[in-house]
């Protein structure tokens, strides 16, 4: 960070001067976790969006081709 530079919003400041740090895209959820939402999902016939959005928000930060297979479940 530049000298002078803050991550916090003071006191009368705007909001378009404040540029906290961007955070990485990781999941801190555990496998096993991951597939009992997953599987949560699939028993109460979610909608395939809310499916979707779900595994791709869980797998943020995980080798790719982890995905749970239907047969898994």
């Amino acid at each position: 960070m530049e000298r002078g530079a803050s991550s916090v919003l003071k006191k009368d400041k705007k909001w378009a001067s404040f540029k906290p740090a961007v955070l990485p895209l990781i999941s801190t959820v555990t496998e096993v976790k991951r597939k009992d939402v997953l599987y949560l999902l699939f028993v109460i016939s979610a909608p395939t969006d809310v499916q979707e959005y779900y595994e791709s928000a869980l797998l943020i930060g995980e080798a790719p081709g982890s995905q749970v297979d239907e047969d898994d479940l």
